[in-house]
């Protein structure tokens, strides 16, 4: 990982999809929009020429193996996601407390990069590692993240905001 961006680069442009899953969570979308803006930034600052073009939903993929992809969202959440890991079963093959970083080459010789993990935590801390990758030592294909979970599952949130507007609704 070491070289990403710069093989994401073609004739001073960048060549890939940065894609999350048609019915994703809000926040790999706020994920993907962080690794567009650092890519971005990071063309713009080589070439003074904007990025565009760059997220996508995982229905606007037609063949993996055309693009270049950094895919947000592990198999379960992001079709493409599953494509490129294979289909694993269980979609979610991760521990809790933990996301990855993979790059893999498609047949036809483009990268595929997965942000996978666990839990929206883990995918928010895989797009910052990505984001900010010069910060980090990024050797090899797989890049492995201890994330600490949030102790509350959204259960727990639903819950509390009714009791809330229970409350309210007694004043």
């Amino acid at each position: 990982l070491s070289y990403y961006p710069k093989f994401l680069i073609k004739d001073n442009k960048l060549d890939v999809a940065i894609v999350v899953g048609d019915k994703a969570p809000s926040s790999h979308v706020i994920a993907q929009t962080q690794v567009v803006l650092s890519l971005s930034d990071y063309i713009f600052r080589r070439t003074g020429v904007p990025a565009k073009g760059l997220a996508m939903l995982s229905s606007e993929i037609d063949d993996i193996d055309n693009f270049n992809i950094i895919s947000i969202g592990n198999a379960c959440d992001n079709e493409v996601s599953s494509k490129i890991l294979r289909n694993p079963e269980p979609c979610n093959n991760l521990k809790s407390g933990e996301a990855t970083i993979e790059i893999y080459k498609s047949r036809s010789n483009k990268a595929h990069v997965v942000l996978n993990a666990y839990s929206d935590e883990g995918i928010k801390k895989a797009a910052e590692v990505i984001s900010r990758y010069t910060s980090y030592d990024l050797n090899g294909n797989k890049f492995v993240l201890e994330v600490e979970e949030k102790e509350e599952s959204k259960d727990q949130i639903i819950e509390e905001g009714f009791e809330e507007e229970d409350e309210k609704g007694k004043e």
